[in-house]
């Protein structure tokens, strides 16, 4: 596992590098035909690791616990540290939201404030702030609103809760096995 967490670490190092020096990434450029092209790539990689896998050491090395286990506690350790760092843009809006008047089909009128990543849910629909005219900033008037209807939600949460468990059944019950 030394290896695995020389190796995570040279990657988040050489991530650091890059950032300070080439800056962030800008995602805009991640559109149609770029994104495809990077998915296509992606997968091509995937499929060539595989294929290669017995013969070159690193493909293999990266199929093996001393390699997951390293990337696993990097990624615990990076999302917590995402997670508690101020992510700020100068000169962006501190607070997205909308004041509605929302009318139903069964005549409901409902007064509401629709926050980003606060929606609002009507009759089974989320209602969420999507955007705003960014050319007025603050002084706008006008926003973009995303209406939201997933019941098959609840029927996802139950397959991640399932696969976590499972997950932690093989941790705990899952240790190596005698072959007869």
């Amino acid at each position: 596992m030394k290896e695995g967490f020389l190796i995570g670490g040279a990657f988040i190092f050489a991530g650091l590098v890059l950032e300070t020096s080439v800056g962030p990434v800008v995602w805009d450029a991640f559109r149609w035909p770029v994104n495809g092209i990077v998915l296509f790539t992606f997968l091509f990689v995937i499929v060539l690791f595989f294929l290669l896998r017995k013969k070159v050491y690193g493909f293999q090395f990266i199929g093996t616990y001393g390699a997951a286990i390293p990337a696993l506690v990097y990624a615990v350790i990076l999302t917590t540290i995402m997670g508690l760092t101020r992510q700020t843009d100068d000169g962006s809006p501190k607070r997205y939201a909308s004041e509605v008047e929302i009318q139903t089909k069964t005549g409901k009128n409902i007064h509401a404030t629709i926050d980003v990543n606060k929606p609002v849910e009507v009759d089974g629909w989320k209602i969420y702030q999507y955007g705003y005219d960014t050319q007025m900033g603050a002084m706008s008037t006008t926003s973009i609103l995303e209406l939201v209807r997933d019941p098959w939600l609840p029927l996802v949460y139950t397959g991640i809760y399932m696969m976590l468990a499972g997950a932690v059944c093989m941790f705990i019950f899952g240790g190596k096995r005698k072959r007869v």
